[in-house]
């Protein structure tokens, strides 16, 4: 009968063995996917920290499933990094990790977190800045930063595996061999390292907020400055040319008998009073120009005018301001302040504006060595810019051509896109970007660019 039994629980171990290894492999199919998913919806501990939890499934594969299952499983998961930080260097250290692991595992040690910590103590702290520096072309100020940062992060991975392993049945519901622990020794293990992970993580992660916040908040602050100098005195000059142009205005409309020698006289007076009038016009209502401070007759000052498609400007009842545009090759605003009389359209008074004279005012102010600023037309086009990168009329390229990271409604931070770059490098060439219009008549936007020393999204 006893031999009946034995052979009757051999039959169903048998029927049941089928049926086990489906689970088993099911489980490892499981956790591969897994283990690429943990890197792919990284937490940001801070707006410049991802954690990444895919080494805690390749951990859980090595343990279970032996070293080979286990170094794919890392490779399969810490493939995602290399789309993340555009360098290979995480990947080569995460799918070593899982290797020497898993070899330790079945040759010198049965506790994985030791195994791990010495991995990283031994090998992979020096293998991350030969990887980065030399690999990944990371600066080495960049890679202090990461040295800590990702073994810490895989360390910590690799507790939650061993916590896992030693305090969840999860052998038994894989259906894999059963996993031999000392639970005794893991735990004192696990503690042990837990107390020491834990308070250098929440340091880490207050000074780094605190330091960030403090950075940011000082960058802002100078970019607010920066845009309320550059608003203010552009207004103020604004309101200054208009007075005087006003004037001009003013005393031709109040005459009885039109004396184009003595406005003549007037505007060249006024022309060389201003440095940003390049030239002064007054025109009749039909935009013929009746005196000039141009070198050109009459005519052929009324022609350019003309050819400068300033029709709209030289009709307009209300002071009006052009778009930029190159007048033999020199970059010009026309500004123009109507002639009424009898609240008929008699004439205007059109100011050409040297736009290059405007930014000489911004030369020597206490931003210039280290924010960029360009003045934008309603297009987005450049009118004046501190940047010797970009040129009169071009677009404004710090909205595209890159990643945008918003900060706030006016604020974002601008990352470049380069092929074939470290992200953190991409990171150190990013700016904060902040536009905002000027208030009052001015129809222009000011674009000021303040440069970062540090990534401020992600690290890798």
């Amino acid at each position: 009968m006893a031999t009946a039994i034995a052979e009757s629980g051999k039959l169903r171990q048998n029927k049941h063995q089928p049926q086990h290894r489906w689970i088993s492999i099911v489980g490892l199919l499981f956790l591969l996917l897994a283990g690429y998913l943990g890197n792919y919806f990284k937490v940001p501990i801070l707006p410049h920290i991802p954690w990444l939890f895919g080494s805690i499934f390749s951990m859980l594969v090595v343990r279970l499933y032996g070293w080979g299952w286990g170094t794919l499983a890392a490779a399969i998961a810490s493939s995602h990094t290399i789309l993340l930080w555009n360098h290979p260097a995480a990947f080569i250290l995460f799918t070593l990790e899982a290797f020497f692991v898993g070899w330790g595992l079945r040759r010198r040690s049965n506790n994985l977190l030791l195994l791990d910590v010495f991995y990283w103590m031994v090998i992979g702290f020096p293998l991350l800045w030969l990887t980065y520096v030399f690999i990944a072309k990371v600066p080495p100020a960049s890679v202090l930063f990461i040295s800590f940062k990702n073994p810490l992060n895989q360390i910590c991975n690799a507790l939650i595996a061993s916590l896992i392993l030693t305090h969840t049945p999860i052998a038994q519901w894989l259906r894999v061999k059963t996993v031999k622990t000392h639970a005794f020794e893991q735990t004192l293990l696990n503690l042990l390292v837990a107390f020491v992970l834990l308070p250098a993580l929440l340091l880490t992660i207050w000074n780094c907020q605190d330091a960030t916040t403090v950075q940011a908040n000082q960058v802002l602050a100078g970019i607010k400055d920066t845009q309320q100098y550059i608003s203010g005195d552009l207004q103020n000059w604004h309101q200054q040319s208009l007075k005087e142009l006003r004037s001009i205005a003013s005393s031709i409309q109040d005459r009885d008998r039109l004396d184009t020698s003595q406005v003549q006289q007037e505007i060249q007076i006024e022309q060389a009073a201003v440095a940003e009038l390049r030239h002064l016009y007054f025109t009749n209502a039909d935009g013929q120009v009746l005196a000039s401070t141009d070198v050109q007759d009459t005519a052929q000052s009324t022609a350019r005018l003309g050819n400068l498609s300033l029709q709209t400007l030289l009709q307009a009842k209300q002071p009006m301001l052009s778009e930029v545009m190159l007048v033999s090759n020199l970059p010009t605003i026309f500004q123009s302040v109507p002639i009424m009389q009898d609240g008929n359209l008699a004439g205007q008074i059109v100011a050409e504006i040297d736009v290059k004279t405007l930014k000489q005012r911004w030369v020597n102010s206490p931003f210039q060595e280290t924010q960029s600023v360009s003045l934008l037309d309603p297009q987005n086009r450049i009118i004046i810019t501190t940047r010797d990168d970009l040129e009169v009329e071009q677009p404004f390229d710090r909205d595209s051509d890159g990643k945008i990271h918003p900060v706030d409604d006016n604020t974002h931070i601008w990352v470049p896109n380069i092929p074939n770059t470290a992200d953190v490098v991409r990171w150190k060439k990013s700016f904060y970007v902040q536009k905002n219009e000027i208030d009052g008549e001015l129809p222009w936007v000011i674009a000021v660019e303040k440069s970062k020393c540090f990534p401020p999204g992600k690290t890798g």
